[in-house]
This record gives C-alpha cells, sequence and structure tokens, in this order.
C-alpha cells in the first residue's frame, strides 16, 4: 500500500552530524593546529545557532492507528482560528489551534461500517461552497471512494465512485474550487467537478503511471499537473491544453447531461531519472518541482532548462538534494 504514515515527532528539528566518513586534507601546519586549540579551550568559539522551533501542543488519537494526512483550511480569513483536519483509521478529525497554544476537537467524521469493513483513511483535502462561503472537506482512503463532508450540517453531503481501489492522494485546483483531483493505487489521476458530480477526465493508460499512483499536485496557476508513484517516475500533466479546457468548462455545467469524460493518456512530461525508488510525495514550489522517494531524499528540480518555462520530453535541471 502506498500511503504515507505522519511523522509523531517533537517540532524541534536536528541537524546532520557534520563528522562523516569522508577523506579530507587540512594545508594547517603543526603550529596552527595548536593554536587552534588553545582558542578553543578559550571558549572563543561560537556555538552552533539553536533552531527557532518549539513544540508547543500536540495531540494522540485514541484510535492507536497511523495518521496518513493531515491538512490545514488555507481558505480561512487571516483573523479565523486555524483549523486542520487528520485521516487516519476510520475517521477524519477536525482541530481547532487555540491562541492559549491548546488544540481543540471540532468534530469527528467516522465511518459507521462494522470490523473488515470499515474505512480506513489516507488523504484529506479542504475547499469551500462557492454560494455559502462554508468549508467542506473531502476524504477518502482503502475503500477507494470520495466522501465530501460540510462543517456547517456535521454531515457527509456526497459520494464519488470511480475508481477500482485504494485513493492515497486528494487535492483541490488553486483557482477552480470545484475541480478536486484523486490519485489511485489504479495506476490512475482523476479530475472531478463537485458542482456538477461530474467525472470531468481520467489521466492514465498508453502512457501513465505502470503502477500506483501515490501523490499529485496542481502548479500555483493549475495548469500543470505533476504526479509521482510506484514506478519511480514522475510525470507532468498539461491541463491548461485546449481539450482539456473544454473539458472543464462542458463538466461545469449543470444540464450537460450528455457529457463524455474525456481520457489523457500521454503526459508531456515523464523522468524515472530522479528518483531510484517509489516517489510518495510531490510538490510544486514555483516553477520547479520537489519530490520526495522512500530513500529518505528530497530533490528539488525542474521540467526542462532552468531559464525556460517550456515543459516538454524528459529533460531536467536537478537544483538540489536534501
Amino acid at each position: 500500500m502506498g500511503s504515507r504514515a505522519v511523522d509523531d515527532s517533537s517540532g524541534e528539528v536536528a541537524s546532520d552530524d557534520d563528522t562523516s566518513s569522508l577523506h579530507s586534507f587540512s594545508t594547517i601546519s603543526s603550529n596552527d593546529t595548536k593554536a587552534v586549540g588553545k582558542r578553543k579551550r578559550k571558549g572563543s568559539s561560537k556555538p552552533p545557532p539553536k533552531i527557532g522551533y518549539v513544540l508547543k501542543s500536540s495531540v494522540t488519537e485514541d484510535h492507536g492507528k497511523s495518521l496518513f494526512g493531515v491538512r490545514f483550511n488555507d481558505h480561512l480569513k487571516d483573523d479565523s482560528p486555524k483549523i486542520f483536519a487528520t485521516a487516519g483509521s476510520n475517521r477524519v478529525t477536525v482541530y481547532e489551534c487555540c491562541p492559549s497554544g491548546a488544540i481543540k476537537v471540532i468534530c469527528i467524521f467516522a465511518d459507521p461500517s462494522p470490523g473488515p469493513h470499515a474505512e480506513e483513511f489516507f488523504t484529506c483535502a479542504w475547499s469551500f461552497d462557492k454560494e455559502t462561503g462554508r468549508p467542506i472537506l473531502a476524504a477518502a482512503g482503502e475503500k477507494g471512494v470520495i466522501r465530501v463532508f460540510s462543517l456547517a450540517t456535521r454531515k457527509c453531503i456526497k459520494n464519488y465512485i470511480g475508481h477500482g481501489t485504494a485513493i492515497n492522494e486528494l487535492q483541490f485546483h488553486p483557482l477552480l474550487t470545484d475541480v478536486l483531483m484523486s490519485v489511485s493505487k489504479d495506476y490512475s489521476i482523476r479530475l472531478w467537478n463537485m458542482r456538477s458530480d461530474k467525472l470531468i477526465a481520467v489521466l492514465g493508460g498508453v502512457d501513465g503511471h505502470r503502477s500506483e499512483a501515490i501523490s499529485a499536485d496542481f502548479s500555483r496557476d493549475g495548469r500543470w499537473i505533476v504526479s509521482g508513484g510506484m514506478d519511480h517516475s514522475l510525470k507532468i500533466w498539461d491541463i491548461g491544453s485546449e481539450l482539456m479546457k473544454g473539458a472543464l468548462w462542458d463538466s461545469a455545467k449543470l444540464n450537460n447531461k450528455h457529457y463524455k469524460t474525456v481520457q489523457v493518456n500521454f503526459p508531456v512530461f515523464s523522468t524515472r531519472d530522479i528518483h531510484r525508488n517509489y516517489v510518495d510525495c510531490v510538490r510544486w514550489i514555483g516553477d520547479f518541482v520537489a519530490s520526495k522517494a522512500c530513500e529518505n531524499e528530497i530533490v528539488l528540480w525542474k521540467p526542462g532548462k532552468i531559464n525556460s518555462s517550456e515543459i516538454k520530453g524528459s529533460q531536467i535541471q536537478r537544483t538540489q538534494s536534501t
């Protein structure tokens, strides 16, 4: 299963030990070495700077299972309380960060199915109702069903079924807030219109992922989708093409009963040269992509040439890895 567990460690960041097995050469003489030693004994060397992160509070959920998804609601006003949701076990839990530093539970959405039939949630994502402005929360997991919750009514208001198996990640379009993306174990990525309840497009097939798709993200302008999966590959899909523009427009029409889902078989960019193991997280950072694989390396890279906005083929510019 390609789901991702959330680290429950403290908020302090520990720096790596600079002493390693690398061989090095020095041009310091023996006299200089003695002088350096004397200076150290006098305490003239400065201590390393302290990381300015402090753990203020934490929450442990009583189901005793992993939390696979955590997401803040970024659609709230700046002066509103900070709200976030977690996905794990058969629950999606919504929390509020209080000014005192405490964390309180607002509500819990739980799958009532008994025993082995219960859902196991892997991911959640926030949007809002355009007519009322009220927040909505989408969640999905092992069963492959997308559930949409209303925080105003505390009910599940919609369900979407289409994937053949588990859904690993959900993301809302940054500009078209009715458009929801789901990333699945069935190798595909799907786009849904929550206003018209239509399946807009399926990304995958001939040149799509050859194994479980784990993570995907929209670019800030909403034109590109980058995805990663168990096949070690990273792919970029163009949803700003004329075909996809038409699909997004036509699928939003409430009276369009004959809308036909678009099948996109070919990404505009694909590479397996960045990671040697499965990719479990990808995010756009401006024109760059940050991708993480299970070998615990995060790579910042750019598709195409470093000074060009063109994306095609498999050319990459690798800039940094940590």
